[in-house]
């Protein structure tokens, strides 16, 4: 199997998908000293932000709604980012 590409458009359109991109940009940016929550809260906005550019969707449903996707999200990536951290 070959990997030509990390991160896929289509991937925008899960929100499982979102979550590990978000955690991943986590764990790659956590030694910068920042704290990780407020990284978290960072990379949780830029993916919401992309996902509805993505979509193309501009209504004030979608958008409401694309704002309140930023809890799961963080939600997911904290899950995430303290499991790996208890595993690793």
């Amino acid at each position: 199997m070959k990997f030509e590409k990390f991160i896929e458009k289509d991937m925008f359109t899960h929100l499982s998908s979102c979550i590990i991109i978000v955690t991943a940009l986590v764990e790659l940016t956590k030694s910068s000293g920042i704290n990780c929550l407020l990284l978290n809260f960072i990379f949780s906005m830029l993916v919401n932000v992309t996902r509805v550019i993505l979509i193309g969707d501009y209504s004030k449903e979608a958008l409401i709604l694309g704002f309140y996707n930023i809890i799961p999200l963080m939600l997911g990536a904290t899950g995430t980012y303290e499991f790996i951290k208890h595993i690793v």
